[in-house]
């Protein structure tokens, strides 16, 4: 198996990553120190673990870490074969978000669901408050070390208690860049009594080699599907309820 590391991923990197996304500086320290724990935790050895995850022949080194930009008719193709009135999508198609359109209804209701990005920006306290009180640590594992250090998507979603949602919340990814990696957290918070769904999809059509997701999910209680179709690709991901 390669070496778990990943050159790219400095500390000047995160820096700019951080500048670049407008994020607090709370934030930043947060990055560099997940960044950090992942160069010096050891890979899992656990049989719990090894037994369903086969990194053998995975190359960190040739991952980019930032998807590319899609051209407009890809995003008119994507959109086109998979939006849906069924369900409330937000959809990150390579570097691009589009988020989803919530009814007014809910938003009285004091439902959010949008883009982890936005939700930073837009609620940073709220936010702040439940990231750092997240069931997946970076201290727990260096996959999620690595996650909390690169996260650019993701979603962020709050149902308050006592509020049933029908239609189901839906995070689509499109993913068709040689070798890239997306690094995604989604922040669920699910109040007592509340009910819905969520739906993840993550898509690709043209690869031929090695790219990779890897999702951390925190939340409460709710009905969470997920679902891959790619050509080849390697998944990893964390999560804990």
């Amino acid at each position: 198996m390669s070496t778990l590391t990943l050159t790219q991923a400095t500390d000047q990197y995160i820096r700019s990553l951080v500048e670049s996304r407008r994020e607090p500086e709370w934030l930043r320290e947060f990055r560099l120190k997940s960044l950090n724990l992942f160069r010096k935790l050891p890979a899992e050895t656990s049989n719990l673990y090894t037994k369903y995850v086969d990194l053998a022949g995975v190359d960190f080194e040739s991952t980019t870490l930032a998807p590319t930009e899609p051209s407009k008719s890809q995003i008119e193709a994507v959109m086109d074969k998979l939006k849906s009135d069924r369900a409330l999508t937000i959809f990150q198609i390579e570097s691009r978000t589009f988020s989803a359109d919530i009814p007014e209804a809910l938003q009285k209701e004091g439902v959010t669901f949008t883009d982890i990005g936005s939700a930073i920006r837009n609620e940073p306290e709220t936010f702040r408050r439940y990231f750092l009180e997240k069931a997946i640590l970076p201290e727990e594992d260096k996959f999620a070390a690595l996650n909390s250090a690169l996260f650019t998507s993701g979603f962020y979603l709050r149902v308050p208690k006592g509020i049933e949602v029908t239609v189901p919340f839906r995070f689509v990814t499109i993913l068709d860049s040689e070798g890239s990696g997306v690094f995604a957290q989604n922040l669920v918070m699910a109040e007592n009594r509340s009910k819905f769904t969520i739906l993840e999809e993550l898509y690709s059509t043209r690869l031929t080699a090695q790219s990779r997701k890897s999702p951390t999910v925190t939340s409460q209680k709710c009905t969470y599907t997920r679902a891959q179709k790619l050509r080849t690709a390697v998944s990893i991901t964390s999560a804990k309820a």
